[in-house]
């Protein structure tokens, strides 16, 4: 059976491929309130066929009204089933109105309804694509990989799923599984930057940072001044200690976005190695002008400043990271050796301990 709905819904959910963007011309939208105009006639002449009431809710749906395509698909699924090919065993019905349910962010009530679709058409990879959808949304990422297996069983060559099923893997740190899906993705082709870029932040955490240099700079290649893919191939440089190149990307980032605070996080320690060491305190007091209510700044500024020998600016900044983030292991870790530098035992034990119970603790953030 056909669902010409179900897979305009389930590419609409897909934004990364086919999401709209500013300035899109919605002139036939004028077209879809005519034909809502022509269903509410046709209702008010038979209030009792659920087949008006769908795709009156289709026509709603396609116009972003998903509280009154939901309103819609709900009576429709008050009455009984209808039999004229559009709704004849409602799953249709029980799957468009998870498509509303999940773009008004009520992802429990989508995933209740893509299951009762499935109940009434179980192999329909559309309706097990947008279940993974809305567990991954609910945080269900398990589960969510388990319905993209199933829609990926039906349908293996299924751009979407295949994607999805990467981005939850890594979310879950199953890095060389996404970054397996990912190279599906690319072989099947479709997509451009976002993957390579992707695949990229995949491969850097899996530890090829090769690989991610040159995922990212595809990446760049095919969309230039594509800010993550810089930011991503300067933290992999960094990681294989090309610290020139890594400086490079992190200049670009800054020039593309001058107030991109993780850019300066970055580049500040970057510098200090370079032994540009007032050109990494500038970079780190810039990021905590742009977020001054983020701990790792002050931290790493009172790095450089121990380093300088302004102990008294060191103490000032750890003592701030620590307010801010009192479980920063590594904060209480650089007080220690300040303590010790300035002959305070006791307070670097104290300080020492702490972090080590913080680094014990299943808790630490």
């Amino acid at each position: 059976m056909k669902y010409p709905s179900v897979s305009f819904i389930a590419l609409a959910l897909s934004v990364h491929l086919m999401g709209q963007i500013p300035g899109t011309d919605t002139s036939g939208f004028a077209l879809l309130r005519g034909y809502i105009k022509d269903q509410t006639f046709f209702i008010g002449l038979d209030s009792s066929n659920a087949c008006l009431y769908v795709k009156r809710g289709d026509y709603k749906l396609q116009m972003k009204d998903y509280n009154g395509a939901l309103a819609d698909y709900t009576v429709a699924l008050g009455m009984e089933p209808a039999s004229n090919g559009t709704i004849d065993n409602r799953a249709y019905a029980f799957y468009n109105r998870g498509s509303a349910e999940l773009k008004l962010g009520v992802y429990d009530l989508a995933e209740k309804d893509y299951a009762q679709a499935l109940q009434f058409e179980s192999n329909n990879s559309f309706i097990y694509f947008s279940l993974g959808i809305a567990r991954s949304k609910s945080g269900n990422l398990h589960s969510a990989i388990f319905a993209f297996d199933k829609a990926l069983e039906l349908a293996p060559k299924f751009r979407d799923a295949l994607f999805e099923r990467a981005r939850a893997n890594y979310e879950l740190g199953n890095y060389e599984r996404a970054v397996a899906d990912y190279n599906s993705v690319i072989e099947l082709g479709g997509y451009t930057a976002d993957a390579y870029y992707s695949r990229a932040l995949a491969k850097t955490r899996a530890g090829d940072y090769p690989g991610a240099i040159l995922d990212d700079t595809r990446a760049i290649e095919m969309k230039p001044g594509y800010l993550d893919a810089y930011v991503n191939r300067g933290t992999a440089r960094n990681l294989l200690e090309d610290r020139v190149g890594a400086l490079q990307d992190f200049d670009k980032v800054i020039e593309l976005n001058p107030w991109d605070y993780d850019a300066y996080i970055n580049r500040g320690p970057i510098k200090f190695k370079l032994n540009d060491s007032k050109g990494a305190q500038n970079d780190l007091s810039t990021a905590i002008s742009i977020h001054p209510e983020k701990a790792e700044a002050y931290n790493n500024r009172g790095i450089v400043r121990f380093y300088n020998k302004d102990y008294s600016g060191a103490l000032e900044d750890y003592n701030k990271a620590i307010l801010l983030n009192p479980a920063y292991a590594d904060a209480y870790f650089n007080r220690a050796l300040l303590y010790e530098k300035n002959h305070e035992k006791k307070r670097a034990e104290q300080d020492r301990n702490s972090a080590k119970s913080l680094v014990k603790s299943p808790d630490r953030h």
